[in-house]
């Protein structure tokens, strides 16, 4: 895994154009911000724009380790109830569900388990302790 707190830093660890990569990033964040993804078509309330360093990357390769199932959970990796409000203190990661569930996904659920281990876990230890 590679981090940085530069874009130049983070493009030259990973051995990318760092002009290219500011030329990508100044796309994507124009694409958060006008709520429309002319290149993949996503759709708003599944982009956000990419600011605050540290970078992150993770060379990886092709795999077939898959699984499906669980609760959904939503981009912090936060699980709804029934009527799709977050359920207070309990969130997902990795192999336990999906944010894209109603899809099969073709290749390997890493890539999610890594993101939404660090989406979730950072935000569940910003909660408040419980009273006991």
């Amino acid at each position: 895994m590679y981090f940085d707190k530069t874009g130049a830093g983070f493009a030259g660890k990973i051995n990318i154009d760092p002009k290219g990569l500011e030329e990508t990033i100044g796309k994507f964040n124009n694409y958060c911000t006008t709520g429309r993804d002319l290149q993949f078509d996503r759709s708003k309330d599944s982009m956000a724009p990419i600011q605050t360093p540290p970078y992150y990357a993770l060379e990886t390769g092709l795999a077939l380790v898959n699984t499906q199932g669980g609760p959904k959970h939503n981009k912090y990796g936060r699980i709804p109830d029934p009527d799709n409000k977050p359920i207070p203190r309990l969130y997902a990661a990795g192999e336990l569900g999906s944010f894209f569930g109603f899809l099969y996904q073709g290749g390997s659920n890493y890539p999610e388990a890594w993101i939404f281990g660090h989406i979730a876990g950072k935000r569940a230890a910003a909660e408040k302790p419980l009273k006991t």
